[in-house]
This record gives C-alpha cells, structure tokens and sequence, in this order.
C-alpha cells in the first residue's frame, strides 16, 4: 500500500494531516498519544495560519479586482476623450499630443498609477484648453473622475499586500514544526505496529492504491465486403 507523503505546499499538508487525523480516531493510538496529540497541536496552528493566509489573499483579490474595474473605466474615458478632441481639430494619429502624450492607444496600457497621473493632468489641461468645445470638456470632467477613482483604489494596496505577505511569512514559519510532527508521528506509528499495534501505520499512513481503469474492448475488425 502506497505511504501518505506530503510535501511543502500547504494544501498538501492541511490535506495529509488532516486525513491523519481523522484516521486516528478509528484505531487504538494509546501507544502514540503524546506523539499524536504534539503533531494535532502544530497541525491546527499551521492551519489557523493557512486560515489567515486566504483570508488576506481574498482581501488582497478583491481590492486588486476595483483597481482592474477603476482602470477599465479610465480607459474608456480615455478613448471617448481622444475621439471628442479629433471632432474639434486635433489630429487623428495622436490628438493628446500637444500635451505631451502617446495616443490613447499607448497611454492606456501605461502601469496603472502613472495612468491615473496622466490623465488626472490631461483632463485638467483639455478642460482648459480654449479648442475644447463643451461636450470635450464634460468628457474630460468625466476622466478626471475616472482618474480618482482609480487613485482612491490604489491606495490599500500596499498596506494589503504587506499584510499578505506578513501572514504568508508567520504560516510558513509553522512550517518546520509541522514538518517535524508529522515526520515523528510516521516514526511513531511505525514502532507502533512493530510492537504489536498491527495496522496502526497503515491506517494512519497507509493510501489506498486507486483502482486501475479498465481498459476498453477492442472492436472487432469488420467483416471483409462480399464480391
């Protein structure tokens, strides 16, 4: 029977020990029980950390989710904006680049806090700009908005992402003693069942071999047509 193996991932070990675990309450672990009940303990701490890990990387998700839709946003107002300026006069190649600034096309794919920085300051000079008629203007008003908005998103993303990476680092620092308990409850259940506990290391350690797929007929060759 194959043996429980687990690696460094985390879902592996959450997964290997928690099946250990479980298993360990259908057979008789007196022979194992402080062994057992130290690796219990380092297993619920690295999972309490694995807990808080998700938990930061979904807070992290979902602020990087408004910044994409914020910049979406953006970008579009981007495009009408470039559109309003060429019906006022400006040429159809690069109608920002009395500004200073690639076509709509470039600026849109510009990381997304320079982005944000350059439109906050295009829609400012557009809005003064003596050429734009009102319609341009209400457009530029629109993405000065836009940039805000995309700015105001911004902001949590590094205090998220140290918080991320400061929960990955406190589970991964469980690591080496959930490794070690884990290692040593093999050890034990091993001597177990070499001292007359028959079975303990199998049902503890023991995964069951999966069942090979059958293999599919073989159709038979067709009949040879008659002359």
């Amino acid at each position: 029977m194959p043996t429980l193996r687990a690696n460094s991932n985390p879902s592996s070990r959450l997964d290997s020990g928690d099946h250990v675990i479980a298993a360990a309450k259908t057979v008789d672990t007196k022979s194992i029980k402080q062994v057992l009940a130290a690796f219990v303990k380092v297993h619920s701490a690295y999972s309490n950390a694995e807990k808080v890990v998700r938990k930061a990387a979904e807070s992290l998700q979902a602020a990087e989710a408004k910044v994409a839709e914020a910049d979406a946003v953006q970008d579009a107002a981007v495009t009408k904006l470039a559109a309003k300026m060429i019906g006022d006069g400006s040429p159809k190649g690069n109608p920002f680049k009395e500004f200073g600034l690639p076509p709509p096309s470039k600026l849109i794919e510009v990381a997304v806090a320079e982005e944000a920085k350059l439109t906050a300051k295009l829609a400012a000079d557009v809005g003064k700009r003596k050429a734009s008629s009102k319609d341009t203007k209400a457009v530029a008003s629109d993405l000065a908005k836009a940039a805000a908005a995309v700015k105001n998103a911004l902001e949590p993303l590094a205090a998220l992402r140290k918080a991320h990476a400061a929960a990955i680092a406190a589970r991964d620092a469980h690591g080496v003693g959930w490794a070690r308990g884990f290692a040593r409850l093999k050890v034990a259940a091993q001597l177990g069942e070499m001292e007359g506990m028959v079975g303990l290391f199998s049902a503890l350690f023991g995964v069951p071999a999966k069942p090979k797929a059958a293999k599919k007929p073989v159709a038979p060759a067709p009949a040879p047509a008659a002359t």
